[in-house]
């Protein structure tokens, strides 16, 4: 039979018992009195529960993530040295000594032929670690090491006197390469040698009848023993020349430190000049001028010898007088136009040249304006020689030379003007353009 009870009408968190007689009303018996029956724990928790249910203090909602809670941070101002470890955020050891970076320095010895710099980590660390700086003279970096330059034929430590080299740098090393050595020299076991001549000192065998050659420096020498027929040997026996009959004389006013020049001769040629004041000169080869300075005033008689076949005399502070000879056999071009001023062979201004004009040059071709303006010469003009192709002008403004013209060269193609303001009569033997 049921009993009349009250039951419990106010259960927060749910019923734990009712009255269970058959036939009873359904009242509540008991209430729980937390909310544990619906809780499930997060635990075990390594570090400890952090909060319990609200509702069911027995169980773990939320489990310390750490241990941070029972730890100190030991840091000191350098730093840390290590957490702990069931706490990152707070250290475990503070940091006494602050260590070298050393992260440059990655190799663990320093390598062959170098030098290197090195680093210690310190702090209670030895261990050093090294960094190459530089490689010894003579080799160079390759990574992390140093390797023995490669100079291939560039074996030379320097230059030798009269070369000319290319050279290269390697591990502060510079090291050359002979390329060629200078005239005269030649490369023998990567040196420059003298060409020792000795005997053999021409350079050329032109006009040579019997000779005998040395080639050395890239070029032949020869020593010549006798010249063909109408040539004879330098007396240095460099070169063949011409045999020549003949000179040249010539008188000149000249004043204190007044100057003649001479020229001009070619490398198969040879000139002697006797200056007229004790003075001479002598030239085998190549020369544009030979000059010559007078000390005192006075009148000076030059004479040439050789086989030089162009000649200018050029005067400074001087002028020509007189011609007393001019049969130099191997002077073949008086020619001495030089850019739009016409000269004479003898001076710029041949105004006070006074006499006759001597025999000429037996194998002269080229006499253009040889006399030009040479005003107070007199007397008929001397033969021409049968060689002379060009006398443009020849003896124009000679005003004083007079008489009729010697016969006419078959080989002279250019005349006009050549006695042109002259004296000298047209006997019809010559073209009008002569004149």
């Amino acid at each position: 039979a049921c009993e009349t009870v009250e039951g419990v009408t106010n259960c927060p968190y749910g019923c734990k018992t009712t009255f269970e007689a058959e036939g009873c009303p359904t009242e509540c018996k008991e209430c729980y009195t937390d909310n544990c029956h619906n809780r499930t724990s997060v635990e075990p928790c390594d570090y400890g529960c952090e909060s319990y249910f609200s509702d069911c203090s027995s169980k773990c909602q939320k489990c310390y993530a750490d241990n941070c809670r029972n730890r100190t941070d030991n840091a000191t101002d350098l730093g840390c040295d290590s957490y702990w470890q069931d706490c990152a955020s707070k250290c475990e050891v503070g940091k006494t000594c602050v260590p070298t970076d050393c992260s440059a320095y990655t190799l663990t010895s320093c390598p062959a032929n170098a030098t290197c710099t090195n680093c210690t980590v310190g702090c209670g660390n030895s261990t050093k670690k090294y960094k190459l700086s530089s490689c010894n003279n003579g080799y160079e970096k390759s990574g992390n090491t140093c390797q023995a330059c490669d100079f291939g034929d560039y074996n030379l430590d320097s230059c030798p006197n009269a070369g000319s080299c290319s050279n290269i740098t390697c591990g502060n090393v510079k090291k050359y390469k002979l390329n060629y050595c200078t005239t005269d020299f030649q490369i023998i076991d990567n040196t420059c040698v003298r060409c020792e001549w000795g005997s053999y000192i021409a350079e050329t065998n032109l006009n040579a009848l019997s000779f005998d050659s040395k080639s050395q420096c890239g070029t032949t020498h020869y020593k010549i023993y006798t010249c063909e027929s109408g040539y004879k040997l330098v007396p240095s026996g460099k070169f063949c020349t011409a045999e020549t009959t003949g000179a040249v004389k010539i008188t000149y006013q000249m004043e204190a430190n007044g100057e003649l020049g001479v020229s001009r001769i070619s490398s198969t040629e040879y000139v002697s000049i006797d200056w007229g004041d004790g003075n001479t000169s002598y030239q085998e080869g190549y020369a544009t001028w030979i000059y010559h300075k007078y000390s005192t005033a006075g009148v000076y008689q030059i004479t040439i010898n050789g086989s030089i076949s162009k000649i200018k005399i050029s005067p400074t502070n001087g002028y020509v007088i007189s011609f007393e000879q001019l049969d130099l056999s191997n002077w073949k071009d008086a020619n001495s136009q030089v850019g739009s001023a016409y000269q004479t062979s003898f001076a710029g201004d041949c105004s006070y040249a006074t006499g006759e004009i001597p025999n000429l040059p037996p194998n002269l071709t080229n006499g253009r304006f040889m006399f030009y303006r040479c005003t107070k010469l007199t007397g008929n003009i001397p033969i021409l020689p049968d060689t002379l192709t060009d006398g443009y002008r020849m003896f124009i403004q000679a005003y004083n030379l007079s008489g009729y013209p010697p016969a006419m060269p078959a080989s002279l193609t250019s005349y006009d003007a050549m006695f042109t303001q002259t004296k000298v009569t047209n006997d019809g033997s010559w073209p009008s353009g002569a004149w």
